[in-house]
This record gives C-alpha cells, structure tokens and sequence, in this order.
C-alpha cells in the first residue's frame, strides 16, 4: 500500500507513466484471487510460528486512487489522461478508457483502441466543461510511433506520444496514425 500510495504516486506526479504502471502490475500480481492483501508477519519472538493481520483495506483503497489517477489525474487547471497506464494496455488491442469519472472539472469519458491492423487509434475523448487544457498520453511499446492526427482533430501533438488540447469541451472523435516498429 505505501508503495502505491507514496512511490508510485510520486512517479507519476513527475510523469513517469512507466514506473507507476510496474508498481501497479506487481501489486495487482502480489494480491490474492479476490484482490485482497494480507499484511504479513515474520516469526514471533521465541516461536516458530509465522503470523499475519487479516486483510484490510489500505492497499485496496491505494489501488483504486493509483489506478483512478494512472488513468485521469488533474493537475492544476488541467487534466492528464492515461499517464500511469501500461504499455502493453493499447498495444492489446483492448479498449482504454474510463466511463463518466468524476474530476474538478467535471464528468469526463476517453477510449482509445488499436485498429486491429496496428495502423491506428481509434477512439473519442468527452471533456467536462472547463479545464484550461488536457494532455491525452499514447503510452505504446517501445519503438511504435505516432506519425500523424486524423483531418478533424484539434489536438496538437507533443513529443509524438502526447496529444494536447487548449479549452477542450465535449466530445471529439480520435483517429491517430501509428507506425509499429520494423
């Protein structure tokens, strides 16, 4: 739990999506099958016998907050989107996105998803009604690229990973060329 909430959290709030998303999988991967985590305990003094608390629900709760700021986390007057998500996410083929999150600013909704051809990003973004700006973060595997913004976009792209709006406000439709690695 504390690596949840102090570490990783620390990483992302300095961007670094990659950091927050191994910390994230290696907790998911150390729960038990319904999701619970047990503190554990080594020996007791003068005994054999190893111990442990029941589960509880400080790293469930750190969970949820890692996993609800990985994928919108307001920062200042605007939001960043899919900071914290996993490489391996988009690259799936599977859908990203959240559905109706709460914000500052608002209700908002994004999916993003790979064409099946790896060609590219198909998706939609629902702004709430007021933040200054918002950053969208492609996060694919290393060497995929995004090489252009579909006709109707009005977004700009930074650093060819992240897709950035001024005022953004209701719904805008994605289409994103990618270019996989040779």
């Amino acid at each position: 739990a504390i690596t949840l909430s102090d570490v990783a959290q620390a990483h992302l709030a300095r961007g670094n999506g990659d950091a927050t998303a191994e910390y994230l999988l290696a907790t998911l991967n150390h729960g038990t099958p319904l999701y619970t985590w047990c503190e554990e305990r080594g020996q007791e003094p003068g005994t054999n016998k190893i111990s442990g608390d029941r589960q509880h629900l400080y790293t469930p709760v750190a969970l949820l907050g890692l996993v609800r700021d990985a994928l919108v986390m307001e920062r200042g007057d605007g939001l960043e989107l899919a900071l914290g998500s996993a490489r391996s996410w988009l690259a799936s083929g599977e859908p990203l996105g959240v559905e109706r999150a709460p914000t500052h600013f608002g209700q908002l909704s994004y999916r993003l998803t790979l064409a099946p051809d790896h060609s590219r990003l198909v998706g939609y973004v629902h702004w709430p009604s007021s933040p200054a700006w918002g950053r969208l973060h492609v996060r694919l595997p290393a060497g995929w690229r995004l090489t252009g913004l579909g006709p109707r976009m009005t977004a700009t792209l930074q650093d060819d990973r992240v897709l950035y709006w001024r005022e953004p406000r209701g719904r805008m439709e994605l289409e994103i060329a990618v270019q996989p690695p040779a």
